[in-house]
């Protein structure tokens, strides 16, 4: 514990404002449900969950890709000029794209009077959100973590302080939280703009459109928007679809399991924020065991605190989501459990998915992302009218596991030829088996049987306890 302790201390300021600012982010996404389920309802809350997932799905169309094929590429550029043109001809694109698509989609939806200005409101909410991730990509490419996390901060608490004052005038429904959502992405968007102007990256004398729109800007983000659709049918589609088959009440308890085991993506985002970046570096000076040495020590690092993360979390789910949601969602710790373990599969996979990005193997990627998209649709679509949440679940679990191993097997295939992590597996694969087996035991013969509350924190600090013994006593026996 000590030692996790001081390797956070040593970390750089950067990388402890990254950490401060995916937690407070993550919060942000928790205070919002039990704001919204106290005001108006978990049903209500059900359909915001939709809308959230629509949303997610149209932005990866409406950024055309461009935040990868353009904005990430200008880390190594210095022109001001071509900066500044490079930038605002992605952010015409975007504009002009969605203009486009929300005309064809309002013609459509004129018929549906019902949700006209609903289906509005979330095509321009994609809009300025996809605006902003390109603008964010701006800042990481220019490497401003810290300005990054500044606005991270801020986008996340404008947007809690909206939705909270207006449930406290009783004002608060569906249309005025996407308003909300317009308005702070517009207002953080504009403090970008002007924080990169400032810094001389940007400049608005130079926001003139470049030649060969379509070849150099349209074409290539193809492949990525692909990419992205394939990655929302598998991460939302599964939202859509039980939000069809199953009731409100089963949706916002999945959704809520999906946000708490999400904090396995903030964590891992601290540990690849420069990850790729120092990849490229060490390929183009080819120096492959730091790339390996590199990739373990991430993997190394992120696989610990997972771990406790995963333990701590699922223990006290029942309390965090009775809390969140308004009501009694009984005992779901494996529902938890699971969610977590997908989601961490998928994130131990980044180092071998840009392992294959710096060997020019993309094109894999691309193919392993739309194969198991497209798996994990049709199974959805079969598995959760019968097995309901379970079969989302399973289906969640095989496609994450199985997209990790393909990457994982083509790594090894095009030279990765080091282990998953430095030191050995077993100090950390052996402690979270033993300590959540334990905590299931100690659970199921109600050993300790005092209230929600006590019960949890007496679960938690026997299995963190058994944790660091286990993982001490493997290590000093490997020593």
């Amino acid at each position: 514990m000590f030692d996790l302790l001081n390797a956070f201390m040593s970390f750089e300021y950067k990388i402890k404002l990254r950490f401060f600012s995916e937690f407070l982010a993550k919060i942000s996404n928790f205070l919002i449900i039990p704001v919204i389920t106290y005001s108006i309802g978990v049903q209500e809350y059900g359909y915001y969950v939709i809308i959230i997932s629509v949303l997610t799905g149209l932005i990866p169309i409406f950024t055309l890709g461009l935040n990868f094929t353009i904005i990430k590429k200008l880390s190594n550029v210095n022109s001001l000029i071509q900066n500044s043109q490079k930038l605002f001809s992605c952010l015409y694109l975007i504009i002009a794209f969605t203009l486009i698509i929300s005309f064809l989609c309002m013609v459509i939806s004129f018929f549906l009077n019902q949700y006209f200005i609903l289906i509005f409101l979330t095509l321009i909410s994609a809009s300025f959100s996809s605006i902003q991730i390109v603008l964010f990509e701006m800042l990481r490419s220019k490497y401003q973590s810290n300005n990054f996390c500044y606005f991270q901060i801020t986008d996340s608490f404008i947007f809690l302080a909206g939705i909270f004052i207006l449930s406290k005038f009783n004002n608060l429904n569906l249309n005025y939280i996407l308003i909300i959502l317009i308005f702070n992405k517009f207002f953080i968007s504009t403090l970008i703009l002007f924080t990169l102007a400032k810094n001389k990256i940007i400049s608005f004398h130079n926001i003139t459109k470049e030649k060969l729109i379509f070849k150099t800007y349209i074409l290539p983000g193809i492949i990525f928007i692909i990419l992205g659709i394939s990655e929302w049918l598998i991460n939302f589609s599964d939202k859509l679809i039980i939000g069809y088959y199953l009731d409100s009440v089963s949706l916002t308890i999945y959704f809520t399991a999906g946000l708490l085991s999400s904090i396995i993506n903030s964590i891992g985002s601290v540990f690849w924020w420069e990850l790729l970046p120092k990849l490229n570096e060490f390929k183009s000076k080819n120096q492959y065991p730091k790339i390996f040495n590199l990739i373990k020590q991430k993997n190394e690092n992120f696989i610990h605190l997972s771990n406790l993360t995963i333990i701590g979390i699922t223990i006290v789910s029942p309390i965090i989501q009775n809390l969140l949601l308004n009501l009694d969602v009984g005992e779901k710790y494996f529902l938890v459990l699971i969610y977590f373990i997908s989601i961490f599969f998928h994130q131990i996979s980044t180092g071998w998915e840009f392992f294959c990005y710096i060997e020019n193997k993309g094109k894999f990627v691309l193919i392993n992302t739309i194969c198991w998209g497209l798996f994990s649709f049709i199974c959805y679509l079969l598995l959760i009218p019968y097995l309901g949440l379970y079969g989302a679940l399973t289906t969640l679990l095989i496609t994450k596991l199985g997209s990790s191993l393909s990457l994982f097997l083509y790594s090894k295939k095009i030279g990765f030829k080091e282990s998953i992590i430095k030191n050995n597996l077993n100090e950390y694969l052996i402690p979270f088996i033993i300590s959540i087996l334990l905590f299931f035991v100690i659970k199921k013969l109600s050993i300790i049987n005092q209230n929600m509350y006590m019960d949890s924190v007496s679960y938690l600090l026997i299995s963190i306890l058994t944790y660091f013994l286990i993982n001490n006593l493997i290590k000093k026996n490997r020593i």
